[in-house]
Order: structure tokens, then sequence, then C-alpha cells
């Protein structure tokens, strides 16, 4: 064991070089590349990034925490209303703050979690509202009634908004304890309900801009008598 070798083969500034590795002994060690060489190699290519970010500047279009003229609705469940009642709160404090009014809002409370996608739906299907908020709370029990719950809730609000094309915020906590659905309803991990509402009112900027920029299409592109 003691005369032991291996042969290493590694590419450095002049091609292929190969190596012996022993006890003792390391050859052409110089064709290996340094650390501080790689580091400064590194750093030169995020350099060149940031450079290039910076002359390149895309257009950016976002939607602006303004509600006014706009119209919201929101979908609450009265199951687990400890929860969901603390989540609607932090909804209405961030329309309210947004700039919205009582007359710009509409609540409808439903029995679950489970019921909110089809009221959602015709809620938007009135074409009343610019945005819904969807609140519920579901936790997990001790049979799979939890995931059945989630996954079609979560897929309900998902088909309704797409076929709707009203935004529909997605404030449905989904939790294992109860301790992790308070601390979402205001207290560690922030008001769930109160993001949902800013979100609402983004979406619903959002969703204006770009019905405005299909009715400008509409109108210059027009079919050819």
């Amino acid at each position: 064991m003691a005369g032991l070798q291996c042969v290493i083969i590694c590419r450095g500034n002049h091609g292929l070089r190969k190596f012996a590795v022993g006890p003792k002994r390391l050859d052409c060690a110089s064709h290996v590349p340094s650390l501080a060489c790689l580091r400064r190699k590194t750093a030169g290519d995020a350099f060149g990034v940031l450079k290039m970010a910076g002359a390149f500047k895309p257009s950016t279009i976002r939607g602006e925490l303004n509600a006014a003229g706009l119209r919201f609705g929101i979908v609450v469940s009265q199951f687990n209303n400890f929860i969901t009642d603390r989540l609607l709160a932090g909804a209405l404090d961030a329309l309210e703050r947004s700039g919205a009014t009582e007359k710009q809002i509409e609540i409808v409370r439903v029995p679950g979690s489970f019921e909110i996608p089809i009221i959602a739906k015709k809620l938007a299907a009135t074409n009343r509202f610019d945005s819904i908020v969807c609140i519920g709370c579901v936790l997990r029990g001790e049979t799979s009634h939890y995931d059945v719950v989630v996954s079609e809730t979560a897929r309900g609000i998902q088909l309704a908004q797409l076929d709707s094309g009203v935004p529909l915020i997605f404030c449905v906590l989904t939790c294992d304890t109860l301790e992790q659905a308070i601390d979402r309803a205001g207290l560690k991990g922030g008001n769930k309900g109160y993001e949902s509402g800013l979100a609402a009112v983004e979406m619903a900027q959002l969703s204006r801009k770009f019905s405005k920029n299909s009715a400008r299409s509409a109108t210059r592109v027009r079919p050819r008598r």
C-alpha cells in the first residue's frame, strides 16, 4: 500500500494535464486553478450581470393599491369562525386603508370552506365585482376528510377564477393545528386576511389595466367591410 499512487487528469490553462498523487507527492500543481482565481472570475461574472441588468430595463406593469372606484366581494366560511372572523377583519382593514368604503364591499357567509367556490363563481358571474376574497379555515383531523376539503376547495376557487376572469383571492388557511391558524390570523404569522385584502386591490387594478388594453386593441383592429 506504501507505493500506491493514483493518476488524476485535470484541465488547466494549457489544456489537459496528468499528474500522480502519492502519499507525499503532488505533481503538476501549477496547472490546478487556485481558489483566489476562481473567486475573481466569479466576481467578474457577477459584475457583468449586474451591469447588463442595469442597462436592460423592460416595461413593468403593476397594480396600484388604490381601491377608489372598485367593488369587492368577500365570501366567508362560518365554520371555524373564531379564525375566519379575524381574517375577515384583516381583509376589511386592508380594503379600508386602500381607500374602499362600506358601499364598495359585499360580504356573503357560507357554511364551510367547501361551499366557497360555488358562491364565489356566482358572485363573479354578476359582473358587479372587480375582485373577490375567499376566506376559510380547514384544520386537520383524524380522517382524510381534511385532504378532500382542502384540495377541492382550492381547485374550485381556481376554476371559478379562470372561468369568470374575475380575480379570486385564496385566503383559506389549511393548518394542522389551531395554534397554527391563530398565528396566521393576527399573531406571529401576521394576518393573512390583511394580505389577501391588499392582493384583492392589486389584482383588481391589474385586471382593469389588461381589460382596457384589450378594448383598445379591439378598436384599433377592425374587420374590413
